[in-house]
């Protein structure tokens, strides 16, 4: 297994470390179908699979918080990743909805990738995903959310867990595709805009310190050494 210690320096006097993962492999990610937050899709055999190998990946980090979305796809990663790390996380295991999935609205259960899709609604989704792009306000329609939406809610759960756990030198979050690019670009790149340069593979990991003054380090973004062999990337 890779260690993403590996890869990591050790962490800055006064600093935390943040290890912000992606959840493991669904059937609907197999497919390339949009899952969004309306659609509780669960991990797939293969998405166990990532999860305990992730967990394994992060052995030998001191996790004082395992934190993760309410979906059950990001929340068995997070369990799976808790029973592994349980003499040091304890009883701190923290469920939040600001880090569930960005919601695509009437584009969410959508092969993407499928030659059947209607051609209009494809259409529709892919001028979409360019106004998203360019404007942080833009709304995915039938009941979706904006850039700006996904920000404050998911910068808003991470507050939530540097405050309340304010000893913790190391969390674990589990979330989502999109809402991992949006929270990473909101936070350590500076620029929420940036959002569709990061991407994330399944599991993928990510790390981020914060220090005293709230500026942040990238130290590593989509890390997928430890399940190279067994992701699909986007």
């Amino acid at each position: 297994i890779s260690l993403v210690s590996h890869v990591l320096p050790p962490l800055a006097k006064g600093s935390r470390r943040i290890y912000l993962l992606r959840h493991g492999e669904t059937d609907w990610n197999k497919q390339g179908k949009i899952q969004g937050g309306g659609y509780d899709i669960p991990l797939n055999e293969n998405g166990r699979q990532q999860a305990l190998t992730t967990a394994l990946a992060l052995e030998d980090i001191p996790i004082g918080v395992v934190a993760s979305s309410h979906l059950s796809r990001a929340k068995e990663t997070a369990d799976i990743l808790w029973k592994r790390h349980n003499g040091t996380v304890e009883d701190h295991r923290v469920i939040l909805d600001g880090f569930g999935e960005m919601r695509f609205g009437e584009f969410e259960g959508l092969a993407w990738r499928d030659q059947e899709v209607d051609p209009a609604l494809a259409a529709r989704f892919k001028s979409m995903s360019m106004a998203t792009k360019g404007d942080v306000d833009a709304v995915f329609p039938g009941g979706g959310e904006s850039t700006r939406d996904v920000q404050r809610r998911s910068t808003q759960a991470l507050q939530q867990i540097l405050d309340e756990y304010p000893d913790q030198e190391h969390i674990a979050i589990v979330a989502h595709g999109r809402t991992n690019k949006v929270l990473i670009a909101a936070t350590a790149l500076g620029d929420v805009m940036k959002f569709p340069t990061v991407k994330q593979g399944n599991t993928a990991i990510n790390v981020m310190d914060i220090d005293k003054e709230s500026n942040w380090t990238v130290q590593t973004l989509n890390f997928l050494e430890h399940v190279k062999d067994n992701v699909i990337t986007r």
